[in-house]
This record gives structure tokens, C-alpha cells and sequence, in this order.
């Protein structure tokens, strides 16, 4: 254990501003983004298409449901495609209160896409006057990385241009080999450059610890 004093347990300010002060000269705080008004509304925004596709995807597990418990199984390879929604189009089950449950699904699962597409229009639309849009459109620049992911990626926890570009390339928990990670290292370090001058102030900092609780600095 890691010996303490009694007098160590009293939390004031001016205590805190000391160990602040220690931890900073120790190099021991990270750099982190404060978010303005206008990053925590896009948050919001990217977070509720986030509940509209896990509503999409219930609706499709309870209409799959009850298709199976009716012995009713697509011949198709892949669900929810053009073909298997045609399919569903055309089904008819036997006893009329299952047809009802059946349009009733049906009828969410499309409700649940409509609001999809909704709020995927509005993200496209909000994001053009975002002053994280270089940045957002140099991730989509990887492969994989679409509208929608870059959007979120920079809503969520932008710590700097840089973090966000590499954990974006190496997301899934994958290995990046290291000629593969010193050229995302080198494309990092150029767009937060390009970011930096098109955009100040781009950031505002504060300083945090894990031990600490997190306190501006000025």
C-alpha cells in the first residue's frame, strides 16, 4: 500500500490546485478536448440515430421471431436485402391474428428505417457548418470509415485530430503493424496541421488525472 497522511484525506481547493500543480510538472496530465455547445448538440444528434438502429434491429429480431415460431423461413442467403424485403411483402399467414402481429412488425420495422434515414439526413446536413468537418471528412478518406463513422468518431470523445484518426485505423482492438501505424502516425500529424490552420482556436484544453478529479487550468 501506498502510505498516506491523515491530513491527505482533506479535500479543499487550494489542495487540489497543488496536486494539480505536482502532477503538471510531472508531466503526469494528459491534454483533453472540451466540448462547446455546439460539439455536445451533434453528440446528441449522432446518439439518437444510435437508439433508432437498436429499435430497427429489435424490430427486425421480433418479426424474425414470429416468422420462425410460424415455420415461415426465407430460401435467401441474406436478410433484409431488396429481395427478402420483397419477400416479406408478399407473405400472408394463416390465422388473421397472426396476419395482424405480422403487418404490426412489419410496420415498425419500416417506421424504425424511415427514422434512419431521418436522422442520417439531418447529420449530413448539420455536419456542414460543424467546424470538425475537415477532420471528419479526412477519416472517411480509410477505408471503412463512412459519413456516419467519421461523424460519430468526432462526437463522441475527440481528444485531438490525431487520437481520433489512429483509433478510428486501428478499431476492433486489431494489431496495426508498424509500417502500417507510422504511416497513419505521419497522415495524423499532416491533417492536424491542416486543422490547426484552418480553424483557430480549434481546441481548448484542460487537464485531468486518473487519481484527480478534473479541474480547468488557465
Amino acid at each position: 500500500m501506498i502510505p498516506r497522511q491523515s491530513s491527505d484525506r482533506v479535500k479543499t481547493d487550494r489542495r487540489d490546485c497543488l496536486k494539480l500543480c505536482r502532477l503538471a510538472r510531472a508531466g503526469e496530465l494528459t491534454p483533453i478536448y472540451v466540448p462547446d455547445a455546439a460539439d455536445e448538440a451533434m453528440r446528441d444528434l449522432v446518439r439518437t440515430r444510435e437508439d433508432a438502429v437498436i429499435m430497427q434491429r429489435q424490430a427486425r429480431q421480433r418479426l424474425a421471431a414470429l416468422l420462425l415460431r410460424n415455420d415461415v423461413r426465407y430460401a435467401g442467403k441474406t436478410a433484409w436485402t431488396a429481395a427478402h424485403r420483397r419477400w416479406i411483402a408478399q407473405l400472408k399467414l394463416p390465422a388473421q391474428p397472426q396476419q395482424i402481429a405480422f403487418e404490426e412488425y412489419v410496420q415498425a420495422v419500416n417506421e424504425a428505417t424511415a427514422r434512419i434515414e431521418r436522422l442520417e439526413q439531418a447529420i449530413a446536413t448539420e455536419r456542414g457548418h460543424w467546424r470538425w468537418l475537415p477532420v471528419a471528412h479526412a477519416l472517411e478518406a480509410f477505408r471503412g470509415i463512412q459519413v456516419i463513422h467519421a461523424t460519430r468518431i468526432m462526437a463522441e470523445r475527440p481528444r485531438s485530430p490525431s487520437t481520433c484518426l489512429l483509433r478510428a485505423s486501428c478499431r476492433g482492438g486489431a494489431r496495426c503493424s508498424t509500417r502500417h501505424f507510422i504511416r497513419l502516425s505521419i497522415t495524423a500529424f499532416m491533417i492536424g496541421l491542416t486543422v490547426a490552420r484552418s480553424s483557430s482556436p480549434l481546441m481548448e484544453y484542460s487537464f485531468h488525472s486518473s487519481s484527480e478529479s478534473k479541474v480547468p487550468m488557465r
